[in-house]
């Protein structure tokens, strides 16, 4: 998460010295790579920490605080101009850099690796800095889970050949439905938002005469 975090600072800085379309380019695709390698580990780690019966309301948290970043950002613009909106967002990153720092690794990526106590401590830390014995009967149960899968000091005791045996897992309709689907569901939700509209934005309001205050018709 730390390392993810780097491509959006440098993004953010390079948009604010920003002077031609190249850069404005690389700065979106920095920040573009950030989001990307963000997402996984924010909600792999969302969904190890977090009981099962609060583990979707959780998982939905993400994309709701992506929503809240967008909406936040537009309303800086109506405020201030774009190159000072550029340089305030850089305080994102790098505040989540901070905070991820203060955070332990998941108790059950702790156990794989086999570092039990580490893992206890951890437990107690996302539970609520909570005595051991009331998380005793959780952490005996991510132990037996990680028995159970084969996870041994970080690896998966299940060996491939070579990687056409890798790959050859995505014919097993256990993998490629919950892929296709997931894969339909994000095709789908993409084209019907007005996310793909957002470079044309300021083009589609000059030609509807809305060119006055755009700013503030973003928000």
């Amino acid at each position: 998460m730390i390392v993810a975090n780097i491509p959006s600072i440098l993004g953010w800085i390079m948009l604010y010295y920003t002077h031609s379309v190249a850069s404005l380019y690389a700065s979106t695709v920095l920040m573009g790579l950030s989001i990307g390698f963000s997402e996984a580990p924010i909600l792999s780690y969302v969904g190890e920490i977090t009981e099962p019966r609060l583990r979707g309301m959780m998982a939905s948290l993400a994309s709701t605080a992506g929503m809240l970043g967008m909406f936040l950002i537009y309303l800086l613009g109506y405020f201030f101009e774009w190159r000072i909106v550029a340089l305030l967002s850089t305080l994102c990153p790098i505040t989540c850099i901070c905070l991820v720092m203060l955070i332990p690794e998941s108790p059950i990526w702790l156990i794989a690796k086999g570092k039990n106590e580490k893992a206890k401590k951890a437990l107690c830390w996302v539970r609520g800095w909570v005595n051991p014995e009331i998380v005793k009967t959780e952490y005996l149960e991510l132990i037996r889970y990680n028995e159970l899968s084969g996870t041994r000091n970080g690896k998966v005791n299940i060996e491939y050949d070579s990687l056409s045996s890798k790959l050859s897992q995505l014919k097993d309709p256990s993998v490629y439905r919950p892929l296709g689907l997931v894969m339909i569901v994000f095709f789908i939700s993409y084209i019907i938002c007005l996310l793909p509209c957002k470079p044309y934005f300021s083009q589609i309001m000059n030609q509807v005469d809305l060119s006055n205050d755009q700013s503030l018709l973003l928000v």
